[in-house]
């Protein structure tokens, strides 16, 4: 007998918004420094993340994708902050036509939650134990054991829910604050690694640089935008270790 080991469209999606932004950024920045195969070849991986990120009906992760596209719009565009002005007005605008609460629940919605009364439930638990577990945290892997035993659900049945679906909450959860202390550290000097990046390949007039910069910023952008509505960059998730290779890279390129 096969054993058949399914993929979960938001995990997928997931590590899709950490990988696209980066190859964004060097179409947007670095286009006259590729040559024939490396424009083609750019250009296929984002046409087919794109069509894969889209199949995978992840709306929190097409909201990070859509944040890190409006960094490189004001980033690689000198009247950038216009456009995405333009596109922030817009989206409040159809936002308030079609009511708040319903566009929030639709966006909110997911393949394992109830959409945003669901998540509001998990985000409770994820407090009480952040609460409760201040200093050590609960350890890793232990979401569901402890949130069934201590903290049960009304919305879902036991074995359920396997995280927070928020990377912020998962990181306290697993680790206490001092842990989240520490994570957010990475997190933000990750972010001033990317724009130092950035910076040096503008002054260099590297494109290749610059353009890679770029991507990071716009990554890191990305995954706190997504980190809002879902966990799936962090904890025992498989693409957990996406995120701090992403990390690391933006360490390795700075020097």
């Amino acid at each position: 007998m096969f054993m058949v080991d399914t993929a979960n469209p938001n995990v997928i999606a997931g590590i899709l918004v950490l990988i696209l932004p980066l190859a964004v950024g060097l179409l947007a920045f670095a286009w006259r420094s590729l040559n024939i195969w490396e424009r083609l070849l750019a250009l296929v991986f984002v046409l087919t993340g794109g069509v894969m990120l889209l199949l995978t009906q992840s709306r929190g992760a097409w909201i990070a994708f859509g944040f890190a596209l409006m960094i490189l719009i004001i980033l690689s565009i000198r009247w950038g902050w216009v456009v995405a002005l333009v596109m922030v007005v817009v989206g409040i605008y159809l936002t308030a036509a079609f009511g708040f609460d319903r566009v929030i629940g639709i966006l909110a919605s997911g393949t394992n939650l109830l959409g945003l009364t669901g998540r509001l439930e998990v985000w409770s638990r994820a407090l009480y134990m952040i609460q409760d577990f201040h200093f050590t945290g609960i350890g890793m892997g232990a979401f569901t054991e402890v949130a069934d035993r201590l903290y049960p659900f009304f919305l879902y049945a036991p074995g359920t829910i396997e995280h927070a679906y928020n990377p912020f909450f998962q990181v306290g959860i697993n680790l206490g604050l001092p842990g989240l202390v520490a994570w957010l550290a990475v997190f933000f000097g990750s972010i001033y690694s990317a724009w130092r990046t950035m910076h040096k390949g503008k002054s260099q007039g590297n494109a290749w640089l610059l353009g890679l910069g770029a991507g990071l910023l716009a990554v890191q952008a990305a995954l706190a935008v997504h980190g809002l509505t879902d966990a799936v960059t962090c904890g025992m998730v498989r693409s957990a270790p996406v995120v701090w290779l992403i990390w690391g890279f933006c360490a390795a390129v700075v020097g």
